[in-house]
């Protein structure tokens, strides 16, 4: 008979004894397996929160604020976004921050150190290159004469309320002048981080004790009077001294105003107009030695009458060296 060709060997049966012994050890290392595992599941579940507190724990953050959605955030040579922006996923250790801060400023580098768990906010103040300024008609200011005023250059602004572009490499003031009221006069200014500005255009009356307006000579004894009418207390070994008192900027304001509004009365026909600025130089005995008449007037017979009007300004005397003090007034 032809048989198979892999030869057949009877099965032996284990005996009883020995078929125990091996369930017995099959079982026991199951059981060990299946602890085991489970022992590493249970501790890996145990220890993962744990771990993951940890990690999130050991990083720094970093919270950067900005009022203008302009400026834009770089770390380390990777572009961020634009401003504000909360950084959570930093190393500890030195950063550098770049700011672009777009067509109203300029940009700008920072180094940071951040430390571990630890949350750093920064507000960036960047320098204005371009700014934006609001004017807005105030008290009194229906009917004024608006000037924008920079170094050799003067824009009328022919109506409020009007938005200005800046450029902050130039000084830019505005003067706004109206008879019968003090003169408007502020500088364009934009301080680091604050590119948008609103002025409002308010004009004072001058009438102090019930003076006019074109009354030089009352305005003078006012302040002379707003002075002497102040009780003193001096000490006995003091009362014999009379020695003068420091620069009076008040009583300097109000002769000023008040020759201002005299200047009108310089006007000539076919005579330059506009906005000009006057340096007046207050001696220590309280007499004006000089007043230059600058831009446009200066030179001119217009300028010549101007000054002779500052010239005759007389304050209180003061102790000290002469001051300087610019105005400006309007020829219209």
């Amino acid at each position: 008979m032809v048989g198979s060709p892999f030869s057949q060997q009877p099965r032996v049966p284990l005996p009883k004894r020995k078929r125990v012994v091996v369930a017995v050890a099959v079982l026991g290392a199951l059981a060990g397996g299946a602890y085991f595992a489970s022992s590493k599941r249970e501790g890996r579940e145990d220890r993962a929160p744990h771990e993951s507190v940890t990690r999130l724990n050991t990083r720094p953050g970093l919270r950067v604020t900005s009022q203008s959605p302009d400026i834009r955030l770089s770390v380390d040579g990777y572009a961020i976004g634009p401003l504000p922006q909360e950084l959570s996923d930093l190393t500890p250790g030195d950063h550098v921050l770049a700011f672009d801060g777009g067509e109203r400023y300029e940009s700008q580098e920072q180094h940071v150190t951040l430390e571990a768990g630890k949350v750093q906010t920064l507000e960036p103040k960047l320098k204005v290159k371009k700014g934006l300024a609001t004017v807005k008609q105030g008290q009194n200011a229906e009917g004024a004469r608006v000037m924008l005023v920079g170094d050799g250059d003067e824009r009328p602004v022919p109506v409020l309320p009007l938005r200005l572009e800046l450029s902050t490499d130039k000084p830019w003031r505005l003067v706004a002048t109206k008879k019968g009221y003090v003169n408007y006069d502020v500088p364009l200014q934009f301080e680091d981080g604050q590119a948008e500005r609103t002025f409002v255009v308010d004009l004072e009356n001058p009438t102090p004790c019930g003076c006019s307006t074109t009354d030089l000579e009352c305005a003078m004894r006012c302040a002379t009077k707003e002075r002497t009418d102040q009780p003193q207390v001096l000490p006995v070994q003091e009362a014999a001294s009379s020695a003068p008192t420091s620069f009076d900027g008040n009583a300097a304001a109000v002769a000023l105003t008040a020759a201002a509004t005299r200047v009108g009365d310089c006007k000539k026909k076919g005579g330059p107009s506009g906005v000009g600025r006057v340096l007046v130089t207050f001696a220590p005995s309280g007499r004006v030695t000089r007043a230059d008449v600058e831009g446009a007037f200066s030179g001119t017979p217009i300028g010549a009458c101007v000054a002779a009007i500052f010239r005759r300004l007389e304050i209180p005397p003061y102790s000290g060296v002469a001051v300087k003090v610019p105005r400006y007034f309007s020829i219209e």
